[in-house]
C-alpha cells in the first residue's frame, strides 16, 4: 500500500492506491459498466439508500485510474469526479468495513477537500465498498449531507445490505452480458451451418431462435410477427404424400423428450415446390433434466433425393443388363457340364470354374439388389404361415452342395411343440442360408453345422439358432459383423470370398419381421447365430 500523501497547499489528503490496484481495475473493466446509461434497478437502490439514511445525496461511484464515475447519481448534477478528491477512494483500502465521516471539516484527510470548501460542501459521508465476489473492492454506494450527522446501527446494516444488492445487480448485469455474448457466438456458429435450425420453447412449442438457414432454405420472413404465422401455418407432408400432423414432427416430439434423428419429410418451398428435408431434433433440457425446449435441425435432402434416384436407375440397369444374361450363361454351363460329351478333365475343371463364378457374380448382384431394397424401404414380405420343419428343410436342401465339398455334416433339431410362424418362408430361408453359408466356411471338415429351433425366452417367440464349431470369432470383431461388406479375415477354411453384403442383409430380413439377431463366440469355442422371430406378423417400425 502506498503512503497517505499529504498536500500541504489544499490542506487534504489523496486517497492510497489498494494493494491489488492492477487486479482490481481489471476486475471493474470485466463488469463493463463504465460510462453505461442509468438503469432503473440501480436508481432504485440509491433512492433506497437516501430514504433510509435521511440524506438528499446517495450515489453509486466506481473508481477508475484517476476518477470516480456515478452508475447512480441522485441530488447532484455530475457525473463523475476526480479521483484525488474521492472519498470513495479511501473506502477502498478498507473494503470489509463502512467509511463513515460524520464531519468532513474535522477531519484531516478530508477538510480541504475542494469537494468540503466548494460545491457539493460535503460535511457529511458514508460508504459501504461494492466487493466483488473475488474480494476486489470495485467502488461504493455512499450517501452524503452537506451537514454534520450519524447513522444509526440500523441505518448502518441497511447501507451495507443495499451495498450488496448494488453488487448483485452488477453481477447480474455481467452475466447477462456473458449470456448474450455466447448467444451472439452460437447464432455466428448456426448461421454458418448449411441446413436450417430452430430452437422451440416447451411446452407449446413457439420458435424462439432460429438461424440464417431457414431464411434462405425454408423462406421464413424476417418480421417477427409473420415467422410467428409462417411456422403455425407451415404444411408437413410424409413421403407417402399424406399431410403430417404437427405432433408427428421431430421437432414437437422433442417437446416430450424424444430424440428423433433422420425423419423424412416434405416441405413446401419459397416456390410452392415440395422439398425433400431430412428433419433431426433432441429435446433441451435443464440441469434437472426438464424438458424446456428442443432443437431441430432441417436439412435439404434434394441432392441426395436424386443421388438416390440414379441409384435406383443403376441398380434397375443392374438387374436387367447382368443378372438377365448372367442366369442364361448359367444355364448354359450347367447344360454344357451335364450334355454328357467326352471332354477331358482341364475342360471339365474350366467349365465347373466358370459356372462357380457364374454363382457367385449371380449372388452378389442379388445382395445388392436385396441391399438397394433395404435402404429404400421397398422390400416387401409375402407372409404365410410355415412350419419350422419346411424353413429347415429347404435351408438344408439347399446348402447340401455347400457342406458336401466343406466335409461338414448338416443337422437339424425342433423341439416337439412349436407353432408355424407367420412369415415370408423366402425371405428366412434366405436369412437362414446366409448364416448356414457363413458356418460352412468357417467349420473345420468333419464337423457338424447344426439349425436348432427352441421357444424363446420372451412368450410368443421361437429362436431359431445356427450353430458351428469353428474356429471362433475375436470378440473386437463381433460388432462390426452386420455392416455392410464387413468379413472376417483370414479364417475362411472352404469357400472363396463373399459380397460382405448377407449378414447385413440377414438382419435386415430379421428386423424386418419384428425379430432380433445376436451373436455368441469367441476364440476356439464356435459361433452361435440366435434369431429370435415373434410367432405372430410384428408391426415393425422404420
Amino acid at each position: 500500500m502506498m503512503e497517505d500523501t499529504l498536500v500541504p497547499r489544499a490542506g487534504w489528503r489523496k486517497p492510497p492506491l489498494p494493494a491489488n490496484e492492477l487486479e482490481r481495475l481489471r476486475a471493474l473493466r470485466s463488469y463493463e459498466i463504465v460510462g453505461t446509461a442509468p438503469e432503473q434497478s440501480f436508481e432504485d437502490l440509491t433512492w433506497l439508500a437516501s430514504e433510509i439514511c435521511g440524506t438528499p445525496i446517495a450515489l453509486v461511484s466506481l473508481i477508475e485510474e484517476e476518477r470516480q464515475w456515478f452508475k447512480s447519481v441522485r441530488g447532484l448534477d455530475v457525473q463523475e469526479t476526480s479521483r484525488d478528491a474521492s472519498f470513495c477512494a479511501h473506502a477502498l483500502i478498507t473494503p470489509q468495513d463502512l467509511l463513515v465521516v460524520p464531519d468532513a471539516a474535522d477531519d484531516d484527510r478530508f477538510a480541504g477537500n475542494p469537494l468540503v470548501v466548494a460545491d457539493p460542501k460535503i460535511r457529511f459521508y458514508a460508504g459501504a465498498p461494492l466487493v466483488s465476489p473475488e474480494g476486489h473492492a470495485l467502488g461504493t454506494l455512499c450517501v452524503i449531507d452537506r451537514t454534520p450527522r450519524h447513522l444509526s446501527e440500523r441505518q448502518r446494516q441497511a447501507l451495507g445490505a443495499l451495498a450488496r444488492q448494488v453488487m448483485t445487480q452488477m453481477e447480474l448485469r455481467r452475466k447477462i452480458l456473458s449470456v448474450e455474448e455466447t448467444r451472439a457466438q452460437l447464432m455466428t456458429a448456426l448461421d454458418a451451418v448449411p441446413a436450417a435450425i430452430i430452437i422451440l420453447r416447451a411446452p407449446q412449442g413457439q420458435v424462439v431462435l432460429q438461424n440464417k438457414g431457414a431464411v434462405t432454405m425454408l423462406g421464413v420472413p424476417p418480421d417477427e410477427q409473420a415467422q410467428g404465422r409462417f411456422w403455425q401455418d407451415l404444411t408437413v407432408w410424409r413421403k407417402d404424400g399424406t399431410v403430417a400432423p404437427r405432433e408427428e414432427w421431430a421437432t414437437m416430439r422433442a417437446l416430450a423428450g424424444e430424440t428423433v434423428v433422420g425423419q423424412e419429410l416434405l416441405l413446401s418451398s419459397e416456390h410452392g415446390a415440395r422439398l425433400p428435408i431430412l428433419l433431426t431434433a433432441a429435446p433441451i433440457r435443464t440441469s434437472a433434466g426438464r424438458v424446456i425446449g428442443s432443437i431441430g435441425t432441417f436439412q435439404d435432402i434434394s441432392t441426395l433425393s436424386e443421388l438416390a434416384r440414379l441409384k435406383d436407375e443403376f441398380v434397375a440397369t443392374v438387374s436387367h443388363e447382368l443378372r438377365t444374361p448372367l442366369t442364361s450363361i448359367k444355364g448354359s454351363l450347367q447344360l454344357l457340364i451335364s450334355d454328357g460329351s467326352n471332354r477331358n478333365e482341364e475342360e471339365h475343371e474350366l467349365l465347373g470354374i466358370a459356372l462357380g463364378n457364374a454363382d457367385r457374380l449371380i449372388r452378389m448382384i442379388n445382395d445388392i439388389l436385396d441391399v438397394a431394397k433395404i435402404e429404400a424401404g421397398r422390400l416387401t414380405l409375402d407372409r404365410r404361415r410355415t412350419a419350422i420343419g419346411a424353413l429347415f428343410a429347404e435351408t438344408l436342401g439347399n446348402a447340401e452342395s455347400l457342406a458336401r465339398e466343406a466335409h461338414v455334416t448338416l443337422d437339424a433339431r425342433i423341439d416337439p411343440g412349436l407353432p408355424a410362424l407367420d412369415v415370408d418362408p423366402d425371405r428366412i430361408v434366405q436369412a437362414l442360408l446366409n448364416l448356414v453359408s457363413n458356418a460352412l466356411k468357417f467349420a473345420p471338415a468333419g464337423s457338424v453345422v447344426s439349425l436348432n429351433a427352441t421357444r424363446g425366452e420372451q412368450p410368443d417367440t421361437v429362436e431359431l439358432s445356427v450353430v458351428d464349431r469353428g474356429a471362433g470369432i475375436p470378440a473386437s470383431k463381433i460388432g462390426g459383423l452386420f455392416q455392410k461388406f464387413s468379413q472376417l479375415q483370414g479364417s475362411s477354411t472352404h469357400q472363396g470370398r463373399g459380397t460382405g453384403l448377407g449378414l447385413t442383409i440377414t438382419k435386415a430380413l430379421v428386423e424386418q419381421h419384428g425379430g432380433s439377431i445376436t451373436v455368441i463366440s469367441a476364440p476356439g469355442t464356435g459361433t452361435t447365430f440366435n434369431i429370435v422371430l415373434p410367432v405372430e406378423a410384428a408391426a415393425v417400425v422404420t
